[in-house]
């Protein structure tokens, strides 16, 4: 089986021009499992296991490993959960980040799934919020990486726990997992998105919004648009820094994905590789600051807000797109309002914390928007 972790490294997060370093909260090696728990929730009697023996694929001392297939039993059908151990989260937290180190045994049979979730331990009946999804798509020696995901910002100050559920793959070989990590810093991180019109001929040579190669900072996210005929998804090559995959969507669809890491990241649609394709370079947080000239200033209020919101645009903007991201770097919302009818309903929005993106043809603004 393969691994195909997707990197996500941890980025520097600027604020007065200080770089607001990491506190790791918790972390484990397995070789303590104190708080750790284990559940068989497809009842075949194979689940989570400890092992040694794996530094030649890259993991040191104990391991957690999970199999989907038995040289007895033969092809499994996993559905195994991993908790982690209770995680106090201090309130102060803002950018809080889930590492772990994952790898797939085997460079041939290596299409192994797994999924993330967070919930709030002290609740009797927590939301499993789903955090990361990834399918291995490489596995053996030298593939091991750490899989680095940005927490919601909402579990700050809560007692949180990590589930980490291997399922929906078969006749494969196992998955492995070590190195676990919490951390969180108390600055907050500057994001942008960045608008892609996806359909045929979104090429780097295309212009304006479907032109398909871009460059955004750590921490921005992309979002594509299906705005023309076909039907078409997006995926990462398997050289990309990041691993990304959308549905296939028709037209009204998007897809949006939030980077972590520097690097270069090709993709495609996959039934139109040749006329569908770009590349998301990645660079260090800061690096392309808004300029002044490029700064949109504009108002909003009331925030917090529970039914609607006003978008006061400056003058000189007459028009605009308004964009509401969850803490996942997912689009929410999106409206156009000019300065005239400004007014958006966000009814259907979730409580919690948005980033919100106003963008006219030239300028670029941002605040954080909290929904009652």
């Amino acid at each position: 089986m393969k691994k195909i972790t997707l990197l996500f490294s941890i980025c520097a997060f600027l604020m007065a021009n200080v770089i607001n370093a990491q506190t790791v909260v918790w972390s484990s090696d397995l070789e303590d499992l104190t708080g750790w728990s284990i559940y068989d929730a497809d009842g075949d009697g194979q689940n989570w296991a400890f092992y040694t023996g794996g530094e030649d694929v890259g993991m040191t001392g104990k391991f957690k490993d999970s199999a989907s297939w038995s040289s007895t039993l033969g092809a499994l059908t996993p559905d195994n959960y991993l908790y982690t151990p209770v995680v106090a989260i201090p309130a102060e937290a803002v950018v809080i980040t889930y590492k772990m180190k994952v790898v797939s045994p085997h460079a041939t049979f290596f299409a192994e799934k797994f999924a993330v979730y967070a919930f709030d331990s002290d609740l009797e009946t927590p939301d499993f919020i789903p955090i990361h999804l990834e399918t291995l798509t490489a596995g053996g020696a030298g593939t091991a990486k750490d899989v680095s995901i940005v927490v919601p910002d909402s579990f700050a100050g809560k007692n949180v726990r990590f589930l980490v559920r291997h399922y929906d793959c078969t006749d494969m070989v196992a998955i492995y997992m070590d190195d676990f990590e919490v951390s969180y810093t108390t600055g907050a991180q500057t994001v942008n998105t960045v608008t892609i019109d996806w359909s045929f001929n979104s090429t780097p040579s295309a212009t304006g919004n479907s032109n398909a190669s871009r460059t955004i900072e750590i921490g921005d996210t992309v979002t594509w648009n299906w705005y023309a005929g076909g039907t078409h998804n997006v995926k990462s090559n398997a050289s990309a820094t990041e691993t990304f995959e959308s549905g296939y969507f028709e037209s009204g669809g998007t897809f949006s994905y939030t980077f972590t890491s520097e690097g270069s990241n090709e993709y495609v649609c996959s039934p139109h590789p040749n006329t569908m394709f770009g590349t998301i370079t990645v660079v260090a947080e800061g690096a392309l600051s808004t300029s002044e000239a490029r700064r949109l200033n504009f108002e909003m209020f009331p925030n917090p807000a529970s039914d609607k919101v006003s978008i006061q645009l400056p003058s000189g903007a007459e028009n605009a797109t308004v964009e509401f991201y969850d803490s996942l770097g997912r689009l929410a919302l999106s409206k156009k309002v000019t300065r005239i009818n400004n007014k958006m309903d966000v009814n259907a929005l979730s409580k919690g914390i948005y980033i919100l993106k106003v963008f006219t043809a030239d300028q670029i603004g941002s605040q954080k928007f909290i929904k009652n």
